[in-house]
């Protein structure tokens, strides 16, 4: 938010320049996002005084005005406003200057050259509207920037960041408070609050009902007659302007200031404009629309919170106020409206109507009961200053909780010191925290606190610590280093088992992707799935992450197009399933994707999986054929220690066309939380055999039902000689039947093996092939 220095000066009474504020604030309040000299710094704009003006050679709204631009220069410039006069001191934007509709560049008017253009208020940025040339005080120097005749234009702006638990920073009360705190100053409301009611009672004009006192737990109500909505006048123009904010009317600009002043937002209603006399709190009924002030008519849903009258919505509540209530030059009687509105409700509503305003800003950070209270009685004050003709009707017509239950904390001077590492003594602590206006009662280092109405964010000691290490100055406490026992972090398997197949598969050549854990409906069904809606998100980032995933592989196929061919690509990221609880199981996966659509990029992933696991992990990797559908084809689970791990797919040619995949893909998942889970055989040096190898290949018919990973892994297992078993060669006999060159390595660590156990043993493998897996030994050979 942008603060005035003098603004901010004039409430807090502080003697620091400019720098010195921005440096105090940076130490003991908030960030200074950045500071400016003003607002309003227009290039190339002077004042400039009118010496004549003439008629239009050739146009009869036209004038030809000529001015005094300063150091003996006279520009004539061509003009249509109708309330210029000679002697009148106006801003002139010379060709060239800057202006906030962007640079002014030479014209020629109805066969006239003009070399400038007298500006209005409208053009300089400073008013909503104008309906003629804006005229400068007479005491503004001609010749001079326009900035200086400005009242706005000199004063320093500071930019603040607004933590998100801080709505009082949003005003300039709460900032010009914590300003005098931290400075030392004595602290007083500045604003004047008083003003007299002289008409009936509001009640007898509007009533008020809240539905749901959770979505709005105050709202207050009062009834004002005899209103004259005109131009504000200049000094409430000056507030506005210096925080950016453009005048439009008195009652408009009476609201902003007091949003401004105190944080708590207001809205004023045209009272003949409500229908049935009543105002009703409640959520919208799905398909109803509003007509909102920016002219834009929006269909609603039933998280919207209204205000409505006895009939029709008028006004989004907490967000944004309705065109068919607003207030006009026509209106005579209004109702001010103040209220506390559930920051959660206002905040959905908000983004789901992609509207966010001043006034939901304030109010989706939490605004206290307390500021309502306050809020109407300074707008009351100023429509009485600005409109002293208005009626002011007796008593708020009050509806819910007007009160606040403010906590009360109990600590130790002893527990603050601890915390924060300091010495303060019990008066040292109350004195910080009473110049924020807390209640602070001590007893014997015991101390009981009360924080203020307006502090719904201090809850716990840890808050009330934070507190008196702001005021005190962090750069006060010493630098000590701890004195903790220094204990060995715990080792996470799971984050280091990801670290090391990370690195595994970026040596094998593949490429991380950056993902995300969401999907959408239609992305899901594309590719054959069904959202679960268990994991569906109440408040998605948008409609293309609409539910928590439960796999990898669909987002990761979704970036595969984005890479060149060929495609090697994984991610490391958590997947979620229900549990039954009210959060989902969150546990983490590894998905691999690589293209190709024949049956070497299958064996190829197949190979990096099985490698994957035996080098890093040292498992067994075994693959049994899984239930294939139209989408996905070649289906094989992955099992390690009788543990469904995952699985190994290949898209169809069907669907990998339709994903824009012409090479097609494979891709894998692996449960990464199942697998740090297992007992992983740990990575020992084992010594070289001093006796050779021997090797005999078999050639083997096999039916396609018959797994060919759980044939190999049996031979592994057959015998402690077996060292090595590969799979050098698959052809394609019959439909139903295929034939793998199998080449078997065996080697002892003890002597020399004979031809005669090597024969024993191949007639062993052999006997297993045929009888526990229905195989065909082809022929047989040794080496």
């Amino acid at each position: 938010m942008k603060f005035s220095y003098s603004w901010l000066k004039e409430l807090a009474k502080f003697k620091q320049g400019p720098q010195e504020l921005a440096n105090l604030i940076e130490l003991h309040i908030t960030e200074i996002e950045s500071m400016s000299s003003g607002l309003y710094n227009y290039s190339g704009v002077v004042v400039a005084e009118i010496l004549d003006i003439a008629a239009h050679p050739n146009a009869d709204k036209l004038h030809l005005v000529t001015l005094d631009v300063g150091l003996g220069k006279r520009a004539t410039v061509v003009c249509g406003a109708q309330n210029i006069e000679v002697g009148q001191k106006v801003p002139l934007a010379l060709v060239g200057a800057i202006l906030p509709g962007g640079e002014l560049k030479p014209a020629t008017i109805r066969g006239v050259e003009s070399r400038g253009m007298i500006c209005s208020g409208q053009e300089l940025g400073i008013e909503e509207k104008s309906e003629g040339i804006l005229v400068l005080p007479k005491t503004a120097s001609v010749g001079r920037p326009v900035n200086e005749a400005l009242d706005v234009s000199g004063d320093p702006i500071l930019d603040l960041k607004i933590l998100s638990n801080r709505p009082d920073y949003l005003s300039y009360v709460g900032m010009a408070r914590e300003v005098a705190a931290v400075a030392g100053i004595k602290w007083s409301m500045p604003l004047d609050l008083n003003y007299k009611e002289t008409g009936d009672a509001s009640s007898k004009h509007i009533s008020v009902e809240i539905k749901d006192e959770k979505l709005c737990p105050h709202y207050r109500a009062h009834f004002i007659s005899n209103v004259e909505v005109k131009e504000s006048p200049q000094w409430l123009k000056d507030k506005l302007l210096s925080s950016g904010i453009r005048p439009i009317s008195n009652l408009v600009d009476i609201s902003n200031l007091v949003m401004l002043e105190t944080g708590q937002p207001v809205h004023i209603f045209d009272y003949a404009k409500v229908g049935g006399k009543k105002i009703v709190v409640r959520s919208a009924k799905s398909g109803e629309k509003i007509l909102a002030l920016d002219g834009v008519e929006r269909e609603l849903t039933s998280s919207i919170l209204l205000i409505a009258d006895a009939k029709d919505p008028i006004a989004l509540a907490g967000i944004m106020g309705g065109e068919l209530s607003a207030v006009t030059d026509l209106t005579h009687e209004i109702v001010v409206e103040v209220a506390n509105f559930n920051q959660v409700t206002i905040r959905r509503g908000s983004k789901a109507l992609g509207v966010s305003t001043d006034a939901s800003l304030r109010f989706e950070r939490g605004l206290t009961a307390y500021l309502a209270e306050l809020g109407m009685r300074r707008t009351l004050n100023l429509i009485q200053q600005v409109l002293p003709k208005a009626v002011i009707s007796k008593g708020d017509v009050s509806v819910g909780k007007s009160g606040l239950a403010v906590p009360t904390i109990e600590c130790s001077t002893q527990g603050i010191n601890e915390l924060l590492g300091t010495k303060l003594t019990a008066s040292q602590i109350t004195s910080l925290l009473e110049r924020l206006e807390f209640d602070v009662k001590s007893s014997g280092g015991k101390l009981i606190i009360t924080p203020p109405p307006f502090r719904g964010d201090i809850k716990e000691m840890p808050d009330v610590a934070e507190e008196v290490l702001r005021l005190y100055g962090i750069d006060k406490v010493a630098e000590e280093m701890p004195v903790v026992a220094m204990l060995a972090p715990i080792a996470n398997r799971e984050v280091a088992l990801a670290d090391q197949l990370k690195d595994h598969l970026v040596r094998s050549g593949f490429t991380e992707t950056p993902g995300h854990c969401f999907i959408g409906e239609e992305w899901a069904n594309k590719l054959g799935l069904k959202v679960n809606d268990e994991l569906k998100l109440f408040n998605p980032l948008n409609s293309s992450w609409t539910h928590l995933i439960s796999n990898l592989w669909p987002n990761l196929i979704r970036f595969a197009p984005k890479f060149s061919e060929p495609v090697k690509i994984f991610e490391i990221n958590s997947v979620f399933n229900p549990s039954g609880e009210v959060l989902p199981l969150e546990e983490r996966s590894l998905s691999l994707f690589i293209s190709g659509k024949n049956i070497d990029a299958y064996r190829q992933l197949r190979g990096v999986v099985e490698d994957l696991l035996s080098q890093v992990t040292g498992l067994k990797f075994v693959a049994v054929p899984g239930s294939a559908e139209d989408r996905y084809i070649n289906v094989s689970r992955i099992l390690a220690q009788d543990i469904a791990l995952g699985s190994i797919e290949e898209l169809s040619p069907r669907l990998a066309t339709e994903l824009d995949l012409p090479n097609g893909g494979v891709w894998a998942e692996i449960n990464l939380s199942l697998l740090s889970g297992l007992s992983l055989d740990q990575q020992k040096f084992k010594p070289f055999s001093r006796f050779p190898a021997s090797s005999f290949d078999l050639s083997v018919t096999l039916p396609l039902s018959v797994s060919a990973g759980l044939l190999v892994g049996d031979i592994k297992s057959s015998s402690p000689l077996v060292q090595e078993v590969i799979v050098f060669d698959v052809y394609q006999l019959a439909r139903d039947k295929r034939s793998l060159g199998i080449r078997v390595v065996v080697q002892s660590n003890e002597r020399t093996l004979t031809e005669n156990e090597i024969r024993a043993l191949e007639s062993k493998l052999i006997n297993l092939i045929t009888t526990q897996h229905r195989g065909v030994i082809r022929g047989s050979g040794s080496e």
